[in-house]
């Protein structure tokens, strides 16, 4: 016999709760910082990485960028 919790698990429940919180969330940031700034630092260091990961070599003779 399955619990409710095997149920819940099994049924790709779990990424979508996830997601649903993520939105729901209130926004939380010092009263002294630039929201805006404070919202964008973090995209803005992904965006970094991503550029440094498109000039590095997978293997020989494949690069994304020259």
């Amino acid at each position: 016999m399955r619990t409710i919790a095997q149920c819940f698990l099994a049924s790709g429940l779990p990424p979508l709760a996830d997601g649903l919180k993520l939105i729901l969330k209130e926004p939380i940031s010092p009263s002294s910082a630039n929201f805006s700034l404070f919202r964008m630092a973090p995209v803005a260091t992904f965006m970094l990485s991503l550029v440094a990961r498109a000039v590095v070599p997978f293997d020989y003779g494949m690069v994304l960028s020259e």
